[in-house]
């Protein structure tokens, strides 16, 4: 990476601006890297103000490495399904989002091509799990047997139906492989015309298959979503390598990641919990927010992942991911999804009636998907936008900047600016 930066800005030498009767010059000589930078300026009323030529290269410089394509985060926006295509980037997913993926190998067999088989890719890395599949916007319910998940919706299951599944009368199964897979996988290349060189690596993916049925799936391929716990990010914190939706350890991961990201070495990331370093970043992201709000539990539950709370109108602040707390509550457990007045937490807890329970949310959180040929600019753009944050190159190291108060470290007063200049 620095290799890169001195390269880069060598290359902005003999960079001129004119400003204030003021010419100011770079020097091959004195320009070597970004933070150690030498750039000459002028005095103008007794400050020395740096050459803004400087400030522009250096801006237009970081801004070219990480430039790279198409936009950054607009998909975030659309319908999220999946989709076929013979070129597409692989996706990056940083935080729990719901993505389409691409459908990478499709193909029927069995008589009359009853079995319709598709490869879906969902993610360029490693993901932590896959939380939803959504076929025509219907979450799953499903069983297990032999490495598959069966769908057990109703819609999805008909015993007339003489192709179906051998379990549970099922029409739809899947399998899904979370990226770390180092060989193809047996069962899939058993139940497709996969063979043993499709393997994969890197690539979190499934196996989705369907028998043909004209009422569960009378108008075609249905839209196809998933819902997944993404990257595994490192943290400097801790020295350990795991999900999170922390936006400063998102950002970190995009810059140092030599696969698409800028390729910063960890010599060049500021990871100290000093103003600027990624793990006070990190430790003001994951700051409480507070209570967002409270329910009142409606009927007590013994160990149970479902509680039932009264109506009320703030219930829709409850929301996937708060922290719950009350009398009662054992752990940390988390909001896994709101139906009505229905909440599943992640644990099974056992809570009295009338308990009142508090929803409480970290101060950021980044949960989104690009990919590997978006625009730089854009994917750090649009994780910063999560935390209201900044990220410099400073002294040859990238700082970053989660949007919170801070206690200042000096007071500059007039008696400061009017004072003279001392080296």
């Amino acid at each position: 990476m620095a290799k890169q930066l001195e390269n880069a800005a060598k290359a902005f030498v003999g960079t001129l601006l004119i400003a204030t009767g003021a010419a100011f010059i770079f020097q091959a000589a004195g320009l070597t890297a970004l933070g150690s930078a030498s750039m000459m300026g002028a005095f103008i009323g007794g400050v020395k103000v740096l050459s803004l030529a400087a400030l522009s290269a250096v801006s237009t410089l970081v801004g070219g490495l990480m430039s790279k394509g198409s936009d950054a985060t607009t998909e975030n926006f659309g319908s999220k399904v999946s989709t076929r295509s013979g070129v597409a980037p692989r996706q990056i997913i940083y935080g729990k989002a719901r993505v389409g993926g691409t459908i990478t190998h499709i193909e029927t067999s069995g008589t009359d091509n009853y079995k319709l088989s598709m490869i879906v890719v969902l993610a360029g890395h490693e993901v932590e799990s896959l939380e939803e599949v959504l076929v025509n916007d219907t979450s799953l319910t499903t069983t297990v047997s032999g490495g598959f998940n069966y769908a057990t919706n109703s819609r999805f299951v008909n015993s007339e139906n003489e192709n179906k599944f051998g379990v549970g009368d099922s029409l739809l199964r899947y399998r899904f492989k979370n990226g770390t897979q180092t060989a193809a996988d047996s069962i899939i290349t058993g139940a497709t015309s996969l063979g043993s060189t499709d393997k994969f690596i890197g690539m979190a993916y499934m196996l989705i298959e369907m028998v043909f049925d004209s009422e569960a799936f009378g108008g075609g391929i249905p839209p196809l979503a998933f819902v997944l716990k993404g990257k595994k990010v490192y943290d400097p914190r801790t020295g350990n390598t795991a999900w999170s939706d922390n936006p400063a350890l998102c950002v970190r991961d995009y810059i140092t990641n030599t696969t698409y990201g800028l390729k910063a070495t960890s010599s060049e990331v500021l990871d100290t919990t000093a103003l600027g370093g990624f793990s006070a970043a990190a430790n003001t992201c994951d700051t409480a927010a507070g209570a967002i709000t409270t329910a009142t539990v409606n009927g007590a539950v013994s160990s149970f992942t479902v509680v039932q709370v009264d109506d009320a109108s703030t219930n829709t602040l409850i929301d996937v991911g708060q922290t719950v707390t009350g009398t009662g509550i054992s752990g940390s457990p988390t909001v896994v999804s709101r139906s009505g007045n229905l909440i599943t937490l992640s644990t099974a807890q056992t809570i009295s009636d009338g308990i009142t329970l508090t929803f409480n949310e970290a101060l950021y959180k980044a949960n989104g998907f690009t990919n590997m040929g978006a625009d730089g600019t854009g994917v750090i753009e649009g994780l910063l936008s999560s935390c209201a944050g900044k990220l410099s190159y400073i002294n040859g190291k990238f700082v970053m900047f989660a949007g919170a108060s801070v206690t200042p470290d000096m007071t500059i007063t007039d008696d400061n600016l009017l004072a003279p200049i001392s080296i």
